[in-house]
């Protein structure tokens, strides 16, 4: 391999890492967003805000 061949293998190398980082990022907002759920459903009705119980 050139320089040249090895400089791009690292580019593709980085790009991959860098968009599965996204990835991750985005799993663990959608994770935090499903716990917030989970524990909104296992509050008891009355710790429920009024704002809960209008959605």
């Amino acid at each position: 391999m050139t320089v040249i061949e090895l400089k791009a293998e690292i580019f593709d190398i980085v790009a991959a890492q860098e968009q599965l980082k996204a990835q991750f990022e985005q799993l663990d907002r959608m994770k935090q967003g499903k716990l917030q759920e989970l524990q909104q459903l296992l509050l008891p009705d009355n710790e429920k805000t009024v704002a809960d119980k209008d959605a």
